[in-house]
């Protein structure tokens, strides 16, 4: 049986394969999977680890959030920027007749572009410039078939599944 630093040691490697990405999922299971199994209580080992790393992927959903949403600050803060250079460049065109300047580092200058406008209700455009997405309504067809209804192909699965509290 490993001694607690020998398991210790291991959970440290298995983490810092996980942030690496050094190994796919299912190796990492696998070597997971060992590092239980060398402990003498098993669910003791695998609550302490599930928690951890359900700990760990809330940390990560919560940074990437924040990320996500400091990318979006940095995206607006540009587009600004873009907006005031176009004004700027747009007064110089009118003031001197140029749409251009030259600089030693760039050369910036109005370029033309069109965009499409139209009603920000889907219903009021034509019918041939609308795309239809179609979803399974999971929820529904569940409900359906908990009410006794019959769909085809369909059937509701009982699964069993590990609960720590």
């Amino acid at each position: 049986m490993a001694t607690t630093y020998d398991l210790i040691v291991e959970a440290h490697a298995i983490s810092a394969a996980i942030e690496t990405e050094e190994q796919d999922d299912e190796a990492l299971f696998e070597r997971f999977k060992a590092w239980i199994d060398a402990s003498g209580d098993k669910f003791a080992r695998l609550h302490a680890a599930r928690s951890a790393f359900l700990a760990d992927a809330a940390y990560l959903k919560a940074e990437a959030a924040r990320l996500t949403e400091r990318r979006r600050a940095f995206d607006r803060l540009a587009g600004k920027m873009s907006e005031y250079a176009t004004d700027l460049l747009a007064a110089h065109e009118a003031t001197t007749g140029e749409s251009k300047i030259r600089t030693a580092a760039f050369t910036v200058y109005l370029a033309s572009s069109e965009r499409l406008e139209g009603p920000e209700d889907v219903n009021d455009w034509p019918a041939e410039y609308q795309n239809t997405i179609t979803r399974p309504d999971k929820a529904g067809a569940k409900a359906a078939l908990k009410a006794g209804q019959q769909i085809p192909g369909f059937e509701l699965v009982r699964s069993r599944s590990v609960r720590f509290k």
